[in-house]
This record gives structure tokens, C-alpha cells and sequence, in this order.
């Protein structure tokens, strides 16, 4: 869907080398078509292959691969004149859309600048739906940073701590669990006038950022509804 106003604007994550990184998508094409992996640009980028991105579908459980090629690599078998782009392990341009709201994966090399520009979703375009039991990467619909607390559940929750969101740090190499509970659940450790939120595994509410442009794994028991705070600015 269009935003209500228009509004433009773009997000640059820096990889380090050799680190796998969850990146988001939080942008649309003017007009509201999905972007398409061709629209995630890279700086600094290996130009023969070394540099993956992986998308992640639940329902199969398996990754589509895409490999960052440079237009001067002799083999690369698409149009020169159309630039770099992303190709797959035959080296055969690809063309497949990643929505807003979706996260995946990034590899690269050496330290990579990854750009992605777009339309900006209205403020109600902030929702994304869950399938029960999958693990499914996800990222903020919008381009800025937000509080764990702020990623919310608009139906399908458990109540108990079954719903599970993980964030990957790249540099240490390992997550940070969130759990998600709801306040009429008795042994909820903070104050229930707070409402329902994420937890540590000890029942503490967390209080963590997620990034503009950064993805994370969310896992939840039923098929579930989640929103995310829209700026202000909308």
C-alpha cells in the first residue's frame, strides 16, 4: 500500500568481515510494489560471488541463495549495462521480491556498506502475520530504531512464554532471547500495569533495541498477528 505521504528515505548497514548479520526490510517501491533483491546495493562488495545474501521460507524450511556479482566480472551471465547485481550459484541474475517487515541474512567478505532505499509504508501498514511452530525472520516495517517492547502482538499470543524472539549479534556471535508473557499471567516478574511484554528467561522485561535495517527470528505457538510502533513522523 502507498504511504500516506510519500515519504522517501533509505538505511545503510555496515557488515563485518566474515560475520553473518540479519538485515530487515523496511521499505516499498513508490506506489507500494514489493522491492525487489536487486534494490539491496552493496559498497565495497566482493565482485565475484563471496558476498551472500539468504532469504528464508518457513513453509519449506529452506534458504534461496543469492550471490553479489560486480559488472566487470567476465562470467557473470546478465546484461553488463544492467550493473552489479545478485545472481544465483549459476550465476544467473535473479528476480524475486522481499516485502517490507521481512528479514534475512547477509554474508560478506570484506566490510560491506548495504544500502536500501524505498517508499516508506503508511502508519497502518505496520503488521506481519506468523505461522504457528515456524521459525520466521522478521524485521521493523519502518526505518527506525524501536524497543523490543514496542513490537507487539495484536492476536494469537501466548501468554506464557512460548512465543520466542531472537536477535543475532554478529560480532559476539550468538542471540538475545526475548520471551513474550502477558500480564494476567501470575509469576510475571514487573509490574503488571506495564500490560504484557518481553522477558528474559528469568521473567525480568527486557529493555533492548532493535535497529533500523536489522532483522530477528520470531518463533510463536499459534498463527499470531504482531505490529510495530509507527513513528511519529507518519
Amino acid at each position: 500500500m502507498a504511504a500516506d505521504s510519500n515519504i522517501v528515505g533509505y538505511v545503510t548497514k555496515t557488515t563485518a568481515a566474515n560475520k553473518m548479520d540479519i538485515l530487515g526490510m523496511s521499505f516499498q517501491e513508490i506506489g507500494g510494489a514489493d522491492l525487489n533483491v536487486q534494490d539491496i546495493l552493496l559498497k565495497g562488495a566482493d565482485p565475484y560471488g563471496g558476498d551472500v545474501l539468504r532469504v528464508w521460507n518457513p513453509l519449506t524450511e529452506k534458504y534461496t541463495y543469492a550471490f553479489y556479482f560486480a559488472d566487470t566480472y567476465a562470467d557473470y551471465d546478465y546484461d553488463p549495462d544492467l550493473g552489479p547485481g545478485w545472481a544465483d550459484g549459476d550465476q544467473i541474475r535473479l528476480d524475486f521480491t522481499i516485502p517490507a517487515g521481512q528479514g534475512f541474512w547477509l554474508t560478506t567478505i570484506g566490510t560491506v556498506s548495504a544500502t536500501i532505499a524505498g517508499e516508506v509504508l503508511a502508519k497502518t501498514d505496520n503488521q506481519v502475520s506468523t505461522l504457528a511452530g515456524k521459525m520466521e525472520l522478521f524485521s521493523n516495517t519502518f526505518p527506525v530504531d524501536a524497543n523490543v517492547q514496542d513490537v507487539k502482538f495484536v492476536s494469537g499470543a501466548d501468554p506464557y512464554g512460548g512465543d520466542v524472539l531472537r536477535l543475532w549479534n554478529p560480532q559476539a556471535e550468538k542471540y538475545t532471547y526475548a520471551f513474550y508473557f502477558a500480564d494476567t499471567y501470575a509469576d510475571y516478574d514487573y509490574d503488571p500495569d506495564l500490560g504484557s511484554g518481553w522477558a528474559d528467561g528469568d521473567q525480568l522485561r527486557l529493555d533492548f533495541t532493535i535497529l533500523a535495517g536489522q532483522g530477528f527470528w520470531l518463533t510463536t505457538v499459534n498463527n499470531t498477528v504482531v505490529e510495530f510502533l509507527a513513528p511519529a513522523a507518519l
